[in-house]
């Protein structure tokens, strides 16, 4: 059975395109399907846009008969965020969570860990992130909760939503 793989996209459409390609070859190979959602406002995401996230996940899980092990959330910035909270507050939706240059939002209250549907989270650092003792003091947060929680840590960058690297992208496929 497949995977998949929902990525919060920036709304931009080059580069959500760009975004796409560069996962293009991975997802095939580890037979996973991307879907990049878009928030209706480009700027930020709404209570709205959660509601058709879970739709969104439904429809794809049933249509592209993934596997439910391998249903994942992921983002980068703000959108990572989103897509750590949202995996772990709905546990019976989302299998892991990725998110990249991510703390945990402030008012994010870690939820008791259900050892029989665990979360497995993946954070991905830039060396040169300003979040870093965020990152981590939530990562171990995570470890605390007896959350599976992966770190990872990419080359320097000067936008959080840049393009992965291609060592940084095969670590998150494997993962």
């Amino acid at each position: 059975r497949s995977g998949l793989l929902v990525w919060l996209g920036s709304g931009k459409k080059q580069h959500d395109a760009q975004l796409l390609a560069s996962w293009q070859e991975t997802c095939q190979r580890t037979q996973t399907v991307l879907l990049i959602a878009t928030p209706q406002e480009e700027s930020r995401w709404t209570t709205e846009d959660l509601k058709f996230l879970e739709r969104l996940v439904s429809k794809a899980s049933k249509r592209f008969a993934s596997d439910p092990e391998r249903v994942s959330i992921g983002g980068s910035g703000k959108a990572g965020q989103l897509a750590l909270a949202l995996a772990l507050s709905k546990p019976n939706t989302f299998s892991g969570a990725i998110g990249i240059d991510a703390p945990l939002p402030r008012t994010f209250k870690i939820p008791d860990n259900n050892p029989n549907r665990r979360i497995a989270t993946l954070t991905v650092e830039s060396r040169n992130s300003s979040f870093a003792p965020l990152i981590r003091r939530d990562l171990q947060r995570l470890r605390e909760a007896r959350y599976p929680a992966s770190w990872l840590q990419r080359p320097p960058t000067g936008d959080v939503e840049a393009k992965l690297d291609n060592a940084t992208q095969s670590q998150i496929a494997r993962w």
